[in-house]
């Protein structure tokens, strides 16, 4: 079976968004410009990432496809909650708040929820009317300051819809031959309008696009606030959409790095934890915005090659993983 090289490079651009997005994180409340682009950025990177995950993922479990569902994705959100907690108690001398409070470490939310919306995807996929579910859920959950960050279940809800419409809805979408034949431009400037439209509207939380934080937390306590999260998401799978139609889909130099996401993912918080712990971003605060801007992108595209080179990958993979991944599942196969 050939590989499909928009799914690599789609990754690897994507999780070089990730990275960018974390970088500049700090700065956002001191330049309207970077936060614009931080609003931006975030409105379409994960659910692209949601929806690729649900179009790789199969309906019918196996046997076969649960250990790699351990092995791929359960084993990696272990581990590297241990070392991020790890890193934590060397630098703050206690456990985190996240393992605390039952919920995922960070940035590992992703790996947790990925790891539920597979196994339940095959329960969803029996009912009729599976993308209106996902979506009634999402906006549901909004209403329950309970549900919050507890599990990351806030989350795993809030991108749900986006990882069943991937499964279900876009590989037709990819394939449809009217939307193929509109021209880049087109998309172009449904990528230039969402820009423009977070400038104009950039004093909204960031916490809507999170996706972790309940309508009465974000200070919208109202019956209808949840058609302000339908707005969002709706808003967010029309950008990602525009997304992927802008990715090339032949293979590039990004492709192969593309495959090793997974590693960029897990290991770029890592690295940056350190950095912020240290101050060594701090200067970026001393400097114009646009000088600002071109490190962070410089920065994050550097972090972004080289936790994608297959160097990375092969040693994590062998020499972290694959031993617990052993345990777990008595599977000495090697790397897919």
């Amino acid at each position: 079976m050939n590989r499909n090289y928009l799914f690599d490079n789609a990754k690897f651009l994507m999780v070089f968004l990730v990275v960018f997005g974390h970088i500049i994180e700090p700065l956002i409340t001191q330049s309207m410009a970077l936060e614009s682009i931080y609003l931006s950025i975030y409105s379409f990177h994960i659910p692209v990432f949601v929806i690729i995950s649900g179009i790789l993922s199969k309906t019918i479990p196996s046997n076969d496809s649960i250990k790699k569902l351990i092995k791929n994705i359960l084993t990696p959100l272990i581990v590297f909650t241990v070392l991020y907690e790890s890193l934590n108690y060397f630098i703050e001398g206690e456990i985190s708040d996240y393992t605390r409070s039952f919920q995922p470490y960070w940035i590992l939310w992703f790996l947790f929820s990925l790891f539920i919306w597979r196994l339940i995807l095959p329960v969803f996929m029996s009912f009729r009317f599976p993308v209106f579910i996902a979506v009634f859920l999402a906006l549901l959950a909004g209403y329950f300051s309970s549900i919050n960050y507890f599990l990351g279940l806030s989350r795993t809800l809030y991108f749900f819809p986006f990882f069943i419409i991937g499964h279900k809805i876009f590989p037709n979408i990819l394939t449809n031959l009217t939307l193929l034949k509109l021209p880049k431009i087109f998309w172009l400037s449904m990528l230039f309008a969402n820009f423009l439209i977070f400038i104009l509207i950039n004093d909204i939380q960031p916490q809507w696009l999170y996706g972790s934080w309940s309508y009465s937390q974000l200070g919208y306590d109202y019956w209808y606030t949840a058609l302000i999260r339908l707005l969002l998401l709706s808003f967010s799978l029309t950008t990602s959409i525009a997304v992927l139609f802008l990715i090339p889909k032949t293979k590039l130099w990004i492709s192969n790095r593309g495959k090793n996401s997974l590693y960029i993912y897990v290991w770029h918080g890592f690295i940056i934890k350190i950095i912020l712990t240290f101050g060594a971003l701090n200067f970026l605060n001393e400097i114009s915005v646009f000088s600002s801007l071109l490190i962070a992108l410089f920065s994050s595209m550097l972090l972004t090659i080289f936790l994608s080179s297959d160097k990375i990958s092969r040693y994590t993979y062998h020499y972290i993983l694959l031993p617990f991944s052993i345990l777990l599942t008595n599977n000495k196969d090697h790397q897919d």
